[in-house]
């Protein structure tokens, strides 16, 4: 059997053979040492093989959770331009955002249980991409929330941009809800 690689290097003395040595070592699979699950190139956690839908589904919960940091830092960073602390911004902006982050991240989360539980033509494929999209996003919501506030003190910190709150700059007064009647 040809691997892709093959195909094209055919003319090249002594590629096809070191290629094919390659894939049918030890050596071609990083991570791999006893050869384990050699025709499915590295099976991910769940089984199934790191393949198109998985990487397709990688991208897809890097750029969801990097988008769910990028609202804490960036409301974080506008407290801070305001007055604020580091440490204060920080916290105030994962307890202003937490709602929306958790809604927009459960909708999301729910919106791929069909693929986790397809059947039927397509559904490896399928359920590849919604186990990395669905285990991807709950561990990242789980993560971000409490870490991102972490990193953005500790990056200010050593950046040298943190600041303390400034003189005279009171805590904001959240309006008090009144009871009527």
């Amino acid at each position: 059997m040809k691997t892709p690689f093959e195909g094209r290097l055919a003319g090249v003395p002594g590629a096809r053979g070191a290629i094919r040595e390659l894939v049918r070592s030890d050596r071609g699979y990083p991570g791999g040492a006893d050869g384990a699950d050699r025709d499915h190139h590295r099976a991910g956690a769940a089984g199934f093989p790191v393949d198109l839908y998985t990487q397709i589904g990688l991208v897809l919960m890097i750029s969801l959770a990097a988008k769910n940091a990028i609202l804490i830092v960036e409301f974080a960073r506008q407290l801070t331009e305001e007055g604020m602390g580091t440490v204060e911004a920080a916290v105030e902006a994962t307890r202003r955002r937490f709602r929306p982050i958790l809604m927009t991240s459960i909708a999301f989360i729910l919106g791929v249980v069909p693929l986790l539980t397809a059947t039927g033509a397509g559904a490896t494929s399928q359920q590849s991409l919604g186990t990395v999209v669905f285990g991807g996003m709950l561990a990242s919501t789980l993560l971000a929330i409490p870490f991102v506030p972490v990193f953005f003190i500790a990056v200010r910190g050593v950046a040298g941009t943190a600041v303390e709150p400034a003189p005279g700059a009171a805590k904001r007064s959240q309006p008090q809800a009144t009871r009527a009647g």
